[in-house]
């Protein structure tokens, strides 16, 4: 039989919002404010797909954050791990993450404050990463032998939104190619709905690294403005109901720069649960933590009415 973990209420949740969530991977479940809560999902629903689009960062939100009894690797930690690349490179990022990851994490500066130093950080990044020599067959190689995992449910809710032509974004402040190998290799095929907005590794007729996408993305100006002039935004005008997806404090913003009348927010909290729950109720709707599954958001799709079944 398999476990089902209750959802903590906050606020004193009502018999009609109070339920179960059949999962396997999580352990808990919180929901800040049940009203709030039952209210978003109520208005998605009846909406329906056709008025739908989902937004999800990629590392430690689409993956998991612990593989294998070890760190799951992000997207710049499947390229870190390519055997080509030089002790030079290896020492200097790893100094550059030493200096300024600490900062990404405080909490004591506002993300104003941050977003000149994190682009600082990525810049120095990719310029130690374009003097490499990395090419696309590299990339493949690198997905293949990494310690990453999607989580469980990610594969169900793609098939889902793909089924039901929902336009799914994946921002990212990672690596565009990246992304894009891990989710043909361990989904497969991705329909034009889906779209990844990231830091794309461009690459000349050799197949060799030689520049990066602009303008930079980063943890702290991952929103909709982004997608300005792009297919995704064409496609997403209409649809005025999202479902966001996200492990970090600064992801909630993803669904800024277009006017929306619901968003409903969904976010993992992977580690440090005593000391950042707090901070998470104060942002999120509905709260995963301790590296649990997708298997909340599956179960608000499989509620929206005139779904294609997926088998």
């Amino acid at each position: 039989m398999t476990p089902r973990a209750t959802m903590s209420m906050s606020n004193g949740a009502s018999p009609l919002t109070r339920t179960t969530i059949t999962c396997a991977h999580q352990e808990h479940v919180v929901i800040p404010n049940p009203a709030s809560f039952a209210k978003k999902r109520q208005r998605i629903i009846d909406n329906g797909f056709a008025n739908l689009q989902v937004i999800a960062d990629f590392d430690r939100t689409l993956t998991m954050c612990r593989v294998n009894g070890k760190t799951g690797a992000s997207c710049h930690g499947v390229m870190e791990s390519l055997e080509t690349l030089s002790k030079e490179y290896r020492e200097q990022t790893g100094e550059l993450f030493k200096k300024y990851y600490p900062i990404e994490i405080c909490h004591n500066l506002t993300i104003p404050e941050k977003i000149p130093i994190m682009e600082e950080w990525y810049s120095q990044a990719h310029e130690l990463l374009l003097r490499e020599g990395v090419t696309l067959e590299h990339i493949r190689d690198a997905v293949m032998g990494a310690n990453l995992a999607l989580r469980p449910g990610v594969c169900d809710v793609i098939k889902m939104l793909q089924c039901n032509d929902v336009p799914f974004l994946i921002f990212s402040a990672g690596i565009a190619n990246v992304i894009s190998e891990v989710l043909k290799q361990k989904f497969g095929e991705l329909k034009d709905s889906t779209h990844v907005v990231s830091n794309w590794m461009y690459f000349d007729k050799e197949g060799s690294h030689n520049g990066f996408s602009e303008p930079l993305i980063h943890m702290f100006n991952k929103n909709e403005s982004q997608t300005k002039g792009t297919d995704y935004r064409k496609a997403v005008e209409q649809r005025q109901f999202v479902i966001l997806l996200g492990d970090g404090l600064g992801d909630v913003t993803m669904a800024e720069g277009i006017p929306h009348e619901v968003v409903l927010k969904v976010g993992f909290l992977n580690d440090k649960v005593e000391e950042l729950l707090p901070l998470y109720k104060e942002v999120y709707d509905i709260i995963v933590t301790n590296d649990g599954s997708m298997d909340v958001v599956v179960e608000l799709l499989r509620e929206i009415p005139a779904r294609v079944e997926v088998a």
